[in-house]
């Protein structure tokens, strides 16, 4: 790989390892700081003595670049809101009822009550206050714009850690974001219009577009419109994302390089019959990077627009300066300007699937193409299509498993449906943004556009069908999901030197690969556990036995849970039982059920589980019987649990509610 000779990737590099060494150890600024000082002096004394020297001394780029672990060390340090004494989670406390001033600052997607925004903290309780917060208000026809400032006042919930084994952690995503916890809003008052800045007057123009298209699109139309030109998902339908996620296509409704890359293609389309001379040429270049920039704002500069908008921006500044600049230069320039900018979007979803989708393109697709060379013009755009395809699927192969667990098989066949056409209609759509802002529809433009969106959804659907196509379930951890690097990394070095070493790394990280699951599955299948899951309103039980599990549950609901659970122990899923089995015993521990007949077993048990709400009075039998434990699931209500939990204290017996603690889990 040639491409990490590049001293800038190199720094990039350095400057993300030293990312993740401050996320993962905890050290004070002023210690990074003097790390850094004391590398940078020695850097300079080692210059200083070896200047004349024709070959500087390989100690001096090892300084150098430890330097940079040092300044990303420092950058997480320093980006840390909880350091901030005057950070509002110091001053609220959970389910609390406050009043904040807030101002708003970009839009989440809405559910079923409520619509959510992210807001900028400036006030609490009276205090002066700072930090971002997601705040929900009750869903209704008012409509919020980014940049106002409201007095709100209602429900704080910090953020905890996730409640069932295996879960999808909600709390650190929200904190890989510095957004410290959510408000639930029961009254608002708007205190002053938006400020001009560059988002609220971004949110303006969506809300104007919107509105203005509102009339002539339905509902479904106008939601992906949003979404492809103008990255605006919060209205999409679940069910409708969901069948792009299956059918290898949710890209497209993420606004990034593929976007961006036919927003210059439109730009450069409209300025040809523009001569070419010096005057002009500088009125193109001006023209094209303020209408890449424009478009980036209007998209809500996500880490993936950033990238795309620096990305192309440099290279339309080459070809106008006629140089041919490095794509794995801009790339890596891209990104040591937003980790410098923001150091927390390393742990970006987004931005990691984004950047690691571009670097594989740019590295496979030239190896790709010289396996196949076809004569005709057709074969070769087909070629190329599919090999940027496979290149950005192998890339984010291991990636999409480890997070999301599941594979597309059929993203070949969405790809060669959908991207040719896509050029087309993102110029169209812009078209109708550019009319829909100026006042101006003209109504043969948008039925055209309507047409070719029912078209391609019509695609996804008939593709997200084939759910036998769709490999879903696929467990996978950290350790596997760098080992599975490891061989496609290996793979592609094998197909582009086909020598003996290269075949043998190949399959010697197989073969490693393959030994870590072995030991993986291991670690988890030697286990015996009793689970007691959290779920509102429902009592979900799982009972691990090695490589198998059964769980029992009181509805017919399907639950994520169980699956989360099984993705997370390696286990395959198990069929679902009746919840009547009242006694467990595990390891020697006797685990009994009450549920709302409220019968209490008659011999003590070591943990008593209290289901739906029991009608009884449990003071008496806990005076005599004494478990070691009580635990309430969350099939019970407030007031139960609240005078459980006083009885329990006042007897000194131990008590967990799933509701405070998560799952109670017996080995």
């Amino acid at each position: 790989m040639k491409a990490i000779q590049f001293p800038l990737i190199r720094v990039t590099l350095a400057f993300i390892i030293g990312l993740f060494l401050g996320k993962l150890f905890v050290v004070p600024p002023v210690l990074w700081a003097s790390g850094i000082l004391f590398s940078a002096l020695t850097v300079g004394v080692i210059h200083y003595y070896t200047r004349k020297f024709i070959t500087p001394p390989y100690a001096l780029g090892g300084l150098l670049l430890l330097v940079f672990v040092g300044i990303g060390g420092l950058r997480v340090a320093m980006d840390i809101p909880e350091r901030n004494p005057y950070h509002f989670t110091h001053f609220l406390k959970k389910s609390q009822a406050c009043t904040l001033v807030v101002t708003l600052e970009s839009q989440l997607r809405t559910s079923k009550t409520r619509t959510r925004y992210v807001a900028e903290v400036h006030e609490g309780n009276g205090q002066k206050t700072v930090g971002k917060i997601v705040v929900g208000f009750p869903k209704n026809e008012q409509i919020y714009k980014i940049g106002e400032l409201y007095g709100v006042s209602g429900h704080f919930l910090p953020l905890e850690p996730t409640a069932n084994p295996g879960q999808f952690d909600y709390s650190t995503y929200l904190k890989n974001k510095h957004w410290y916890g959510q408000l639930l809003i029961t009254n608002a008052k708007l205190l002053s219009p938006p400020q001009k800045s560059i988002p609220s007057i971004a949110d303006g123009i969506r809300q104007t577009v919107y509105q203005r298209l509102k009339k002539h699109l339905n509902e479904s139309d106008l939601a992906l419109i949003m979404a492809l030109i103008l990255g605006q998902q919060q209205d999409m339908n679940t069910d409708l994302i969901q069948a792009y996620q299956k059918a290898g296509a949710v890209h497209i409704l993420s606004v990034s390089g593929l976007h961006v890359g036919f927003v210059l293609i439109f730009i450069q389309t409209l300025l040809k019959p523009f001569p070419n001379t010096r005057r002009f040429r500088h009125l193109k270049i001006v023209i094209v990077i303020f209408g890449l920039w424009t478009f980036g704002f209007l998209a809500g500069l996500a880490p993936s627009v950033l990238r795309s908008v620096i990305m192309f921006s440099g290279l339309a500044v080459g070809e106008y300066l006629r140089r041919s600049s490095n794509s794995y230069n801009t790339l890596f320039t891209s990104l040591f300007l937003i980790l410098l900018w923001q150091p927390h979007a390393l742990w970006d979803v987004g931005l990691q699937l984004s950047y690691t989708a571009v670097f594989f393109i740019l590295w496979l697709h030239p190896i790709l193409q010289n396996l196949w060379s076809p004569q005709s013009k057709m074969g070769r755009y087909v070629r190329d299509l599919l090999s940027v395809s496979l290149a950005a699927q192998l890339g984010t192969l291991p990636l999409s498993l480890y997070y999301f667990h599941q594979f597309p098989g059929l993203f070949f066949v969405t790809n060669l449906l959908l991207l040719p056409g896509m050029g087309v209609l993102m110029g169209l759509g812009l078209l109708c943004v550019v009319m829909a802002y100026l006042n101006w529809i003209w109504t043969p433009l948008l039925k055209l556009v309507q047409w070719a969106l029912d078209l391609m959804n019509g695609i996804i659907r008939i593709i997200s069908e084939q759910e036998e196509m769709v490999w879903s379930g696929i467990p996978m951890n950290l350790t596997a999901m760098l080992l599975l690097y490891g061989i496609i990394v290996m793979g592609v070095f094998a197909v582009e030197r086909r020598n003996f070493y290269s075949c043998r790394n190949f399959l010697g990280s197989i073969l490693v690969f393959q030994l870590a699951i072995f030991g993986i599955r291991h670690y988890h299948w030697q286990e015996e556990a009793w689970i007691l899951f959290h779920q509102r309103k429902a009592t979900i039980i799982a009972q691990q036995q090695h490589h198998q599990y059964q769980y029992l549950a009181n509805t017919n609901t399907d639950f994520p849970t169980l699956e989360a659970f099984a993705l997370s122990r390696w286990i395959a899923p198990a069929a679902k039982q009746d919840l009547r089995q009242n006694r467990f015993w595990l390891n020697g521990k006797k685990i009994a059920l009450v549920d709302e007949e409220g019968r209490f077993p008659k011999d003590r048990p070591h943990i008593l589980i209290v289901t739906n709400n029991p009608r009884c009075s449990p003071e008496s039998w806990l005076r005599r019987n004494r478990p070691d434990w009580v635990v309430l699931d969350g099939s019970n209500s407030y007031h139960l649990r609240k005078s459980w939990r006083e009885l329990c204290f006042k007897l000194k017996i131990p008590f967990h509610d799933t509701s405070e603690k998560g799952s109670f889990s017996v080995y």
